[in-house]
């Protein structure tokens, strides 16, 4: 061998064992293959597997039959074309299920496709992350999606809600009873129209605040105050005679129901009553003395005792 030859050919076989190095160490998978995705070189496996093991067996076999087309595709577009393509696939299950990112090129000897060069980089942390992140919208769009209708029946209820409010205050309102509630206090804090005329006064706000006892007698008073209020709180409810002392006008004898408003918790929050006017203060017959009691009427006909159903307005 000439001496001008020997440098060439050193040269050569370093060129050589630098690239083959530099492939086999690559942390890609790195191979080539023909027409019909023969493997003729691949520089390491994604298994146990032997490399010259693999060199002979089809791309195909290392991944789900759903990915063969699109693979054989990209083959074949290279063969045909010159120009390369690429590809996402999943190994199978035997191979651990990895995603890879594949980069097919063409390799070209005498201006013809002689093979295919197939560069695949392991892509499973960032697939594995992006399926995460496409679970977490969907549950984040259903849990929107279960929001919004909670919050169109919440609407919807809260309208009727107020619809139903609005009704019986507007009946409230126009009763011909006295309602009114105070709190537990025994502060005034609503009359209805009813209450403004059986107290004889101008406004019925000028009676907010007040104590509802300062509208009746001195014996009243002590009546509430030791026998009414206490039953009340204890059973529920009180109903009987009292008199209403008005700013005009004088005393008047009314029927009371007194009852309890609790609120969401059970708890005691209000107390409320309806009244209405009698003609005259009730006596019962006394069949002792031949008594037959005096009568009494209300100050018009067709009025129904109807307890403000825990309301408040």
């Amino acid at each position: 061998m000439s001496n001008e030859v020997q440098p060439l050919l050193a040269e050569a076989l370093a060129s050589e064992a630098k690239w083959r190095s530099l492939v086999e160490n690559a942390p890609d998978v790195i191979m080539t293959v023909d027409r019909q995705g023969t493997i003729l070189f691949i520089n390491h496996t994604i298994s146990e597997i032997q490399p010259e093991k693999v060199v002979g067996t089809n791309i195909c076999d290392y991944m789900p039959e759903e990915y063969h087309g699109v693979v054989r595709g990209a083959v074949e577009r290279v063969f045909k074309t010159g120009e390369g393509g690429g590809y996402d696939t999943k190994s199978l299950e035997s191979y651990g299920s990895r995603w890879y990112t594949s980069r097919v090129g063409p390799v070209i000897q005498e201006g013809q496709v002689i093979a295919a060069t197939i560069i695949a980089t392991d892509i499973t942390e960032r697939k594995e992350m992006e399926e995460a992140l496409r679970r977490a919208q969907e549950e984040l769009e259903q849990r929107v999606v279960e929001r919004t209708a909670e919050l169109a029946q919440e609407i919807e209820d809260r309208k009727r809600a107020e619809e139903q409010v609005a009704i019986f205050q507007r009946f409230v309102e126009n009763a011909g009873q006295g309602f009114g509630m105070t709190d537990l206090e025994g502060r005034i804090i609503y009359g209805n129209a009813t209450i403004q005329r059986l107290c004889a006064i101008d406004n019925v706000e000028d009676v907010i605040g007040k104590s509802f006892t300062s509208y009746h007698t001195e014996e009243d008073r002590r009546k509430l105050e030791e026998e009414v209020i206490p039953a009340v709180l204890k059973d529920g409810q009180w109903m009987g005679e009292l008199t209403l002392m008005t700013e005009k006008g004088g005393p008047k004898p009314v029927i009371v129901n007194y009852y309890l408003v609790q609120d969401e918790k059970g708890n005691p929050s209000r107390i409320a009553a309806d009244e209405f006017q009698l003609r005259q203060s009730l006596t019962f017959a006394d069949p002792t003395n031949g008594d037959q009691g005096s009568e009494f009427g209300f100050p018009q006909a067709g009025f129904a005792l109807l307890p403000i159903a825990d309301r408040e307005f």
